[in-house]
């Protein structure tokens, strides 16, 4: 296999596309609090519209680049879900690993990160984007 088709490839992988989308996703959602709050909002306002923009931007994105499916209200409820029951699995992750396992807490939220995401992919590639 050559170093081209390796990366054509690995750029195909949903799991990729997936962590693109999350990425940019989190820029996106970063600088959008970041403005609103330069601009005078309050912190909680800029934080919950970031992250409303932040969980409507990655719903399009993952439907249309990652799972190549169209956009349904259906599909946006289920990824909603998805969403809630990744945190989940993210807070009792970051519980978990400091409580049981005594990690650091910079450590335990990046744990909560790994399993979110994992959770999220696996969720959103078997239920809510089908």
């Amino acid at each position: 296999m050559t170093i081209n088709t390796f990366t054509r490839r690995l750029v195909n992988s949903q799991l990729v596309r997936f962590c693109i989308v999350g990425l940019m996703n989190t820029v996106t959602t970063m600088l959008i609090i970041f403005i609103l709050m330069h601009s005078g909002f309050s912190l909680y306002v800029a934080n919950a519209l970031g992250y409303i923009v932040g969980i409507m931007l990655s719903f399009v994105m993952n439907s249309r680049f990652t799972f190549s499916v169209d956009l349904k209200l259906a599909r946006f409820l289920k990824f909603l879900v998805t969403v809630a029951i990744s945190y989940g699995l993210n807070i009792l992750t970051i519980k978990y690993t400091i409580y049981f396992l005594s990690f650091n807490e910079y450590i335990s939220q990046f744990a909560g990160m790994v399993i979110y995401t994992v959770a999220c992919f696996v969720i959103n590639k078997l239920w809510a984007m089908k």
